[in-house]
């Protein structure tokens, strides 16, 4: 292995920590704030460095009350601040509780109930309004005020027997406690010089240094309790995105297209986030938390856009296998290394962003390093003299600039894109089958059947048997013939077939496993006339096409694999378009074996309809999927996990509008508009 191949493992493994890390600070944030853990360490910090007579005087000190969040309307009647929280706390303490445990009594339940009750709302008082943050300085100014009586005008103390005195006086001693606060203060006052001009500031700036070390103190609790979060979130997200560092480690190395896309994403995000010279970092409040955590979720799917090992699969048993083909670590050790692998990752994200951004910004500045000092040696090589002097022509002319670009190719006829005998996937054919699929809801077929001739199908049938509200069209002509199966409209009828998605064995239609009973059923009804129908073509020689849109769709893949098991005439292609689950595992295995290759499952970005029936109800999904993304691109086996992240993505923007979007992406209109610009550039199709 190759020093350049080393590096790209490494950026990929270090990009993969630095998002993961970056993702796991943020959740972390939340959760402390949710848990007011600063407010907690804060309040236990003042505690511990005063007596508790002195910290209740504190915390309702006239410069310290302004800093408390409000209390609720419910509580403020009951506990106005957090000191007689306190006090109330210390009373139901001292105070006797009689259970009657022992008695058999009723009452002692409830009153137990209520005891706990109070001392849980006087807890979450008490933290919930204390201030999160305390200068050193306000610290000194509040104390020092206790010290002379809080607020004594004309009677602060001159020198340093003075403020002895003070603290004598108002600061009790309890001797043999931990928290004497008053010999602390005298051994501040110590440190002071007698001949001092400003005894008291001297004193203050004294009291403020030791409360900083107590903060200082404070803050690394703060960070290993940060820490064990880092860690339970980071076990978390290598578990939740299934983020294996030995299994990406062994991809990376196999996959050198994939190093060199994931090197240059790496490039690319230094490039970003790298800030310009004297530009301080902003301080993230909860609207940037939110869009960090967007663009962090946005930078996973990028990554498994270009095909990042990350993200479970259906098969949840195929991701316990290190390698997935000739796997070396059998039984129980691939199961120690998909362990290491994930433990790997999360140790990796308790060691924060900021380390792994920095590692990966040496690693990058490496590998340019590493291929400016090759091509170094390439031009320093005798045979690219020849190279370095092709730049001027012999006439001495410039050499041609870049190549224009190319204009939008012209669609593809219909006749051209559905003659083919090929089996692969092509714009054009999946436009001209949109379009078909769309023209099966025309309500007058004489628009229909115009269309249709105008594209060279001289015969066209429509089937529909009153009463079933189920409608499909046959046309053929010139060596192609499509039959497209009309979706669901707004009418009853439609919605009850859709919603009718019991479970049931498909013995009884001629089909392994079991299927949806609404689909099944609408299908049956015009049966019949459709096998005839197709029973003619077999004269004309002609390649069929299925195809249908939504309830269409389903239609379409049952009717497809009931033609194949009955031999009545071979199934050139599939297409459907934002349909739904048709049957369980059995029916998909089944298909999938009779038209692999051949079903094209197109998905249009958010489309809420591909999503049920549900999984958990049994249902799972046929053939290859076809996902045209936000921007209006194709791609092709884009996984699950890409198409989670993209609407988890949509979901942090703007629940309701992802809501809205799920919807309004089933649009047969946007489907027909997407794959007519693919059409017309085919090389735009991943």
């Amino acid at each position: 292995m190759t020093l350049p191949s080393i590096i790209d493992v490494a950026i990929g493994l270090v990009l993969m920590f630095f998002i993961l890390a970056s993702l796991g600070s943020i959740l972390a944030e939340f959760a402390v704030a949710h848990q007011k853990l600063r407010h907690k360490l804060l309040f236990s910090t003042v505690t511990r460095l005063l007596e508790p007579e002195t910290t209740k005087k504190f915390w309702r000190h006239p410069l310290i009350l302004p800093l408390y969040a409000r209390t609720p309307p419910s509580e403020r009647k009951k506990t106005k601040t957090p000191v007689a929280a306190a006090v109330a706390d210390e009373a139901a303490d001292a105070a006797p509780i009689k259970t009657g445990i022992s008695t058999g009594k009723p009452w002692a339940i409830v009153r137990l109930w209520r005891w706990f009750s109070k001392k849980a709302r006087l807890l979450k008082v008490q933290t919930a309004e204390a201030p999160a943050y305390l200068e050193g300085k306000l610290f000194a100014s509040v104390v020092l005020d206790l010290v002379t009586g809080e607020g004594a005008v004309g009677r602060v103390p001159s020198t340093t027997t003075a403020w002895a005195f003070s603290i004598r006086q108002h600061i009790p001693s309890i001797p043999g406690e931990n928290n004497d606060l008053q010999d602390r203060l005298l051994a501040l006052l110590r440190q002071v010089p007698p001949d001092a001009a400003d005894c008291g500031a001297a004193l203050k700036v004294a009291v403020a240094k030791w409360y900083d070390e107590a903060m200082t103190r404070t803050s690394g609790e703060y960070r290993r309790q940060l820490q064990k979060w880092l860690l339970i979130i980071g076990c978390g997200l290598a578990v939740f995105f299934n983020c294996d560092a030995l299994r990406i480690a062994t991809v990376l190395y196999q996959s050198p297209t994939l190093r060199a896309q994931v090197a240059q994403q790496a490039e690319t995000l230094v490039q970003e986030k790298t800030p310009a010279p004297g530009q301080a970092a902003p301080v993230a409040d909860d609207a940037g938390l939110k869009d960090q955590l967007k663009h962090d979720v946005s930078q996973l799917r990028d990554l498994t856009k270009i095909g990042f090992p990350i993200g479970w699969a259906p098969a949840l048993r195929d991701n316990f296998i290190l390698m997935a083909d000739n796997s070396t670590w059998p039984g129980f050790t691939s199961w120690l290394a998909k362990i290491a692998g994930l433990f790997a990752t999360a140790f990796a994200v308790c060691l924060g962003a900021p380390f792994w951004f920095d590692l990966l910004g040496r690693l990058v500045k490496m590998r340019s390093s590493a291929g400016s000092d090759a091509e170094k040696k390439k031009s320093d090589s005798p045979g690219a003299a020849g190279e370095a002097g092709a730049a001027p022509t012999p006439s001495g002319t410039p050499p041609p600039g870049p190549p224009a670009l190319k204009a939008p190719r012209t669609l593809p006829s219909f006749l051209d894109s559905l003659s083919s005998a090929s089996t692969e996937f092509t714009a054009g054919r999946a436009y001209w089958l949109a379009q078909v699929a769309d023209h099966a809801y025309e309500t007058n077929r004489d628009t229909a059947r115009a269309w249709l001739i105008q594209q060279g199908q001289t015969n066209v049938q429509f089937f529909e048997v009153p009463g079933t509200n189920t409608q499909a069209l046959l046309a053929s002509g010139n060596g192609v013939a499509v039959l497209a199966f009309r979706g669901t409209e707004q009418n009853l009828t439609d919605w009850m077939t859709d919603a009718d998605f019991k479970l049931i064995e498909a013995s009884a239609n001629g089909l392994p496993g079991k299927i949806h009973h609404g689909f099944a059923g609408a299908l049956e009804s015009i049966w019949p006339e459709l096998l005839t129908a197709i029973g003619q073509l077999k004269g004309q020689r002609v390649l069929l096409h299925i195809t249908g849109h939504s309830l269409g769709g389903a239609l379409a893949t049952l009717a497809a694999l009931r033609l194949a098991r009955l031999r009545v005439y071979p199934v050139q292609s599939i297409h459907t378009y934002g349909s739904p689950r048709v049957g369980d595992e059995t029916f998909v295995r089944e298909f999938d074996t009779s038209f692999s290759g051949r079903t094209f499952r197109i998905v249009n970005n958010e489309d809420l309809v591909t999503r049920i029936p549900p999984r958990e109800s049994a249902y799972d999904h046929v053939s290859e999927i076809i996902y045209i993304d936000e921007a209006g691109h194709l791609q092709r086996d884009i996984g699950y996990w890409y198409r989670f992240l993209n609407f988890v993505t949509n979901a942090i923007d703007d629940l309701k509008k992802a809501l809205q979007t799920t919807v309004k992406d089933h649009s047969m209109t946007l489907y027909c508009g997407h794959l007519e610009r693919a059409a017309r550039n085919p090389d735009s199709v991943v």
